[in-house]
Order: structure tokens, then sequence, then C-alpha cells
């Protein structure tokens, strides 16, 4: 049982630990941000956009550490990490 527990216990400090190091999206003219999640344990995030013209579709982009921008279409999404 003490494994099992200490197992859990680690996941969840894991967890804790990279939603402190949540990271900021900037998006370019024409889009907004509607959501960020942690992508299970690790250190992905998913990253939810609109387009301001289409805004009933909802678009989704995963980042790790260390992405320091993506681009969509001819826009430059830019991402910064904490220290």
């Amino acid at each position: 049982m003490g494994f099992w527990r200490n197992l859990f216990v680690g996941a969840a400090a894991v967890k804790v630990h990279n939603a402190l190091k949540r990271p900021t999206v900037v998006a370019p003219d024409g889009f907004t941000i509607v959501g960020l999640e942690q992508d299970g344990i690790g250190p992905g995030w998913k990253v939810y956009f609109i387009e301001n013209s289409h805004p009933n579709t909802r678009r989704l982009h995963s980042i790790r550490a260390g992405t320091q921008g993506w681009t969509y279409g001819s826009k430059q999404f830019r991402v910064f990490w904490p220290r």
C-alpha cells in the first residue's frame, strides 16, 4: 500500500509543479486565446484559440516546454515560459 500511495503523491506533486510553470501565450491580431490546460502529467499544454472572423470554430495546438511560438497561416503565436 505504501508504494501506491507514494506513487500517487509523487504524480500529484509533479502535476502541481508543472501547473506552477504555466506559459503565457500571446495571440496575433485577429485571434483570441480561449483556453490553456495542462496535457496529462508531463510538461505539455493544450492551447485553445479562435480566429475572430470565425468565432464558432475553436482550434487546438499542443506545446511543450521550450516551445517559443508557432505559425498559423501567416500569423505568429508567441509563447513565454516562467523562469
